[in-house]
């Protein structure tokens, strides 16, 4: 993907934190750079959006995962999980903003139950789509305003990845996520962990604003034509400001979420989906 592919050193207190190197926001995290990416392929837009961090020791599963609906055989996109490192991994999410932007709104919710940790997005066409064979599920919020193009963009693409290996975290303490947010040279964004009770709720997450990407690309994203219908009813909407939030459960739990991820950690769990 040539259009833009600008690796960006984030500064974010959040995994680090968690494995026991505390927890103030604008320390050094364990998120080492976050790249954007478009491009344009056989006539249609696509994105990307990759973070590198690190690992504390803890493998993650290399693999390409193909972002699809089972039943049509339409091809959505793609994450890929690889370590660059021995403590360092990267998680990329690629999307065919083309095809996607027709599909439905789907659900802003984690794979635990609680909301995802991005407000104002109320005015965006939202997606959520499962990726097929896991337990993964990308999250884009789009609004293009095709009739008014005075109205910014808006992009947001997020990836919830929940692993087996999480799973005793959730069942010993519950539903809690911590999220803290981050921001470099004008990308905006939130990443943390989340819990749930039950297997396969418990993981990474991560949600990034790529809004950038679609002031570099032309044509736009076409909505579905549902959406262009509610805009041709609506004026134009001045874009309302993504806002990527801030989380985190009580001390207690908060406690045993850092000791369970420090025992994954010094094990050098192999991450599995």
């Amino acid at each position: 993907m040539g259009i833009l592919n600008n690796k960006l050193f984030v500064a974010l207190a959040c995994f680090s934190a968690l494995v026991g190197t505390g927890c103030a926001k604008g320390q050094k995290s364990a998120v080492t750079s976050v790249g954007l990416s478009s491009d344009m392929i056989a006539g249609e837009q696509h994105a990307g959006v990759d973070v590198q961090f690190e690992t504390k020791g803890m493998q993650m599963p290399t693999i390409v995962l193909p972002i699809f609906n089972p039943i049509s055989g339409i091809n959505y996109g793609s994450v890929s999980l690889l370590n660059v490192g021995p403590a360092l991994a990267e998680v990329k999410v690629e999307v065919n903003l083309t095809s996607i932007a027709q599909l439905p709104a789907g659900s802003p919710i984690l794979p635990n139950g609680t909301m995802v940790p991005v407000s104002n997005l109320a005015n965006l066409h939202l997606l959520s789509i499962p990726v097929p064979t896991t337990s993964f599920v990308i999250y884009l919020a789009l609004h293009v305003d095709v009739l008014h193009p005075e109205v910014d963009p808006v992009l947001m693409v997020g990836i919830a990845m929940p692993f087996p290996a999480f799973d005793p975290m959730g069942e010993k303490m519950g539903t809690a996520n911590i999220f803290i947010p981050f921001g470099f040279a004008g990308i905006e964004g939130t990443a943390g962990v989340f819990a749930g009770k039950e297997k396969g709720k418990s993981g990474f997450a991560i949600f990034v604003d790529a809004s950038g990407l679609l002031a570099n690309i032309q044509p736009k994203p076409t909505p579905a034509p549902s959406a262009l219908m509610e805009m041709a009813n609506s004026p134009a909407v001045v874009r309302t400001k993504l806002e990527f939030l801030e989380q985190s459960p009580g001390a207690v739990q908060k406690a045993q979420m850092g000791a369970e991820l420090s025992k994954l950690a010094k094990k050098h769990t192999q991450l599995t989906l």
